[in-house]
Parts: structure tokens; C-alpha cells; sequence
């Protein structure tokens, strides 16, 4: 298909995207550590091809479902104000949002280095990630004690989260016009 694609008159100008809409939520392959496994469960991937790539790559990071949309116009050339939230996975040095997640196990939320996996209803465990670590390879990780007020704000913006989209106000909302203009 992607080859037919490429060949045909729109294959220069074209940009497939392979994207899943959510990872499987189970735990990962049994022979990984167990923080590997719940981290497994938190993974999108993500590709961007063209037909004649300039610099192919690929890029480690974390990121979220909202970095996306910014990504994606990105590539596009497009610009102007927006209402997203996410960030440009592909801008230097770029980092991915925060993701946050709250299960019967409780609240799990990555930002940056910092991963943190809940553990029913004491705090999550953490742990402080180096540059470039990644919690699936990674067979001794930093623990950590959970930066103070940071397991509270996480689970503030779950809370938060769900009552907007329970009364359908999680989107931006409409621009006012400026009478001035």
C-alpha cells in the first residue's frame, strides 16, 4: 500500500502516520520487571514516514496523546494561535507533556525524568530516570521519594479532568471577538 502511495502523483507530498489510540493496559511480558511491565501498559507509538524522509530517526521520549496534534502541524508547516496543549515532539530538544493515570492500583504519571506507579493507597513509588533511561531496559532504576505536593497535584488534575469532561467543557473555549479589530 505505502509503496502504490508513494508512487502515485500525491506520494511527495504525503505523510502516512501510524498511530495506535491507546496502549493495551495489561501488563507488559511477564520476564520484565515489574516496573517495566506497568510501564509497558503506557506506551503509543508512533511513526511519521514520507516519501523521501531528509533525515530519518528515531526519538525516544516521552510523550502524550495531546503532543500529537501540535506534532503533526508541525510537519504541515501550519502556524497561527492554537488551543492545544500538547507540544512539538520533533522541535530540538523537545520534551514530551507529562502523562498522568489513575487505576485501582492509584494515581501513575510520568513528567520528564520522573515516573511514579501507584501502590494502592500509600504514595506511588517513584523513580528519578537519566537522561536517555528507559524504565523497559533498564534493569536498576533510582528510587525515589515522591517530590512533596506533586502525588496530590496529579491527582487534582485527574479529578479536574474528569468533571470537564463530564460536563462537556474539556475542549477550548469559543474565541470572543475584539470589538477593537
Amino acid at each position: 500500500f505505502v509503496d502504490q502511495l508513494f508512487a502515485s502523483p500525491i506520494g511527495d507530498r504525503t505523510l502516512v502516520v501510524f498511530l495506535a489510540d491507546h496502549s493495551i493496559l495489561e501488563d507488559g511480558p511477564r520476564d520484565l520487571p515489574p516496573v517495566a511491565q506497568k510501564d509497558f501498559g503506557f506506551r503509543i507509538p508512533i511513526i511519521l514516514l514520507t516519501k523521501n524522509m531528509r533525515h530519518p530517526e528515531i526519538r525516544e521520549v516521552q510523550a502524550h496523546q495531546i503532543d500529537i496534534a501540535p506534532t503533526l502541524a508541525a510537519v504541515a508547516g501550519a502556524k497561527g494561535e492554537v488551543a492545544w496543549l500538547g507540544r512539538n515532539l520533533l522541535a530540538p530538544g523537545a520534551t514530551g507533556s507529562p502523562w498522568v493515570y489513575w487505576d485501582p492500583d492509584g494515581i501513575s504519571f510520568r513528567s520528564g525524568q520522573l515516573l511514579c506507579q501507584g501502590r494502592g493507597a500509600s504514595e506511588p513509588a517513584c523513580w528519578n530516570l537519566a537522561p536517555g533511561q528507559d524504565p523497559l531496559f533498564s534493569a536498576e532504576l533510582e528510587p525515589i521519594t515522591p517530590p512533596p505536593g506533586m502525588t496530590a497535584l496529579m491527582g487534582d488534575a485527574v479529578q479536574a479532568s474528569g468533571v470537564l469532561i463530564d460536563h462537556g467543557r474539556l475542549a477550548a473555549p469559543p474565541r470572543q471577538s475584539d470589538p477593537s479589530h
